[in-house]
């Protein structure tokens, strides 16, 4: 399919990765290789390497802000509410006892490995050891156990960053937790424990057919432009989702669409569902890059995925809902809903 239809869902569903990018890649020395690790937020629970043994897949995330907006001034916190970009990644942890260390691998939804390293535990602290797959540089992160095994298979995770950069506020301060609910694969695969609202969960047999996009409503704080909605609408409306399994019986989506020309477009999708989390997984040509400007273009193809969160499911209708903050003004929560209906 072409492209322009990834880019008009982009600009619609992953608005939320700018948040989460900035309140996340942004850290100082804190995740930087050879740094003491900060005081842990919760008291230490002399948590051993053994167990964390297991494969471990997050069902929840949530992001807690706290801006210092001039020096001397009294935070603001700004309350987390559920993101779902973690949805479905999932981290092994095993001893390998060739190398005799505690190694990881971190793999997202699309089962790309994000992190490969070693680690090591103390107090209720884990030191991630591992090599960038982006930079290529040696790195140490660190994150804290809250909770394992209150709840049989069930770990409650944190992840500090301070001195977060905003564009829209170069001298305030930014303090960000991060907090993960994870269940143990072998133990608890499908518990969901702990959310509230609960998930509307959905599996494929559900989505099988024909689904179409009737609209779209972006609200800013309480705020609403009925302009852009109606913009927005027009470009995403008559989007065709057909779900069925392919010839190797793996769940999938035909999307077809218009593109930029008016010509209408197809393409195919592998999915992956994870509770209320429908995943679109497509490849994207890349090109290689080449100084010479008469050289014919090469390409390669890498897998991308977009998502919808189901909310408000009934027989023939659902709703696919994102939320994040709004950068120029943290105290306002921006929702997008695209409304779906089988055809």
């Amino acid at each position: 399919m072409h492209n322009s239809f990834y880019k008009t869902m982009k600009k619609l569903i992953p608005l939320i990765l700018l948040a989460i990018l900035s309140f996340a890649s942004c850290v100082n020395n804190e995740d930087e290789p050879g740094a003491t690790p900060p005081d842990p937020p919760l008291k230490p629970t002399d948590l051993k390497e053994d167990e964390l043994l297991g494969t471990w897949e997050t069902y929840y995330m949530s992001k807690e802000i706290q801006a210092q907006y001039y020096a001397g001034a009294n935070p603001d916190t700004y309350p987390s509410f559920r993101l779902i970009e973690y949805d479905g990644y999932k981290t092994s942890y095993f001893y390998d006892s060739e190398r005799e260390e505690y190694r990881f691998t971190t793999k997202n939804v699309i089962d790309s490995i994000i992190e490969d390293g070693t680690y090591s535990t103390k107090g209720n602290c884990i030191t991630y050891d591992w090599k960038s797959k982006w930079t290529g540089e040696d790195t140490t992160t660190y994150q804290w156990i809250g909770e394992i095994g209150h709840t049989p298979g069930i770990l409650k995770r944190y992840i500090e960053y301070s001195n977060v950069k905003n564009e829209y506020f170069p001298n305030a301060k930014f303090f960000v937790r991060d907090f993960f609910l994870e269940r143990e694969t072998s133990i608890a695969p499908n518990s969901v424990v702990d959310i509230n609202p609960e998930k509307e969960m959905v599996d494929f047999d559900y989505l099988l057919g024909n689904w179409e996009i009737t609209g779209f409503t972006q609200w800013i704080g309480v705020d609403t432009s009925e302009e852009f909605n109606k913009k927005q609408s027009e470009i995403l409306k008559g989007t065709l989702f057909t779900f069925r399994r392919n010839e190797k019986n793996e769940p999938s989506c035909t999307i077809g669409g218009y593109d930029e020309y008016g010509k209408w477009v197809e393409s195919e999708n592998l999915i992956e569902i994870v509770d209320d989390v429908i995943y679109f997984i497509y490849d994207e040509k890349v090109v290689v890059p080449n100084t010479d400007p008469d050289a014919e273009k090469e390409f390669y193809l890498v897998k991308e995925s977009f998502n919808f969160r189901v909310t408000h499911k009934a027989n023939n209708t659902f709703r696919d809902l994102k939320t994040y903050r709004d950068l120029r003004d943290l105290s306002k929560v921006v929702k997008e809903e695209i409304y779906i209906q089988r055809k």
